[in-house]
């Protein structure tokens, strides 16, 4: 498990040459309006900053500090935690 300021990713090593993921945004990080642009912005971030070739089945849970308005410095930090992921990875 790794944690930043507005994330937690929770992982797992998979037989797959690929990687899953899966976003989770709870209802305290407001209405379902809200909800669904976090899931939209995380997911155009990840389209971008994330190697899927990672074999590894991950649950990305998007903390309520999250704040849409400042997509550009939660996006480097969805960045740095997503290559530390992969560091921890080659590690293993």
């Amino acid at each position: 498990m790794l944690k930043s300021e507005h994330f937690v990713c929770h992982y797992l090593k998979a037989d797959r040459v690929y990687s899953r993921i899966g976003i989770a945004v709870g209802k305290n990080n407001g209405n379902a309006v809200k909800r669904v642009k976090i899931k939209r912005q995380v997911r155009a971030i990840l389209a971008h900053g994330m190697d899927w070739s990672l074999p590894l089945d991950i649950i990305l849970v998007v903390r309520p500090k999250y704040q849409t308005s400042l997509f550009e410095e939660e996006k480097q930090e969805l960045v740095e935690l997503m290559s530390l992921l992969k560091e921890k990875n080659i590690e293993k």
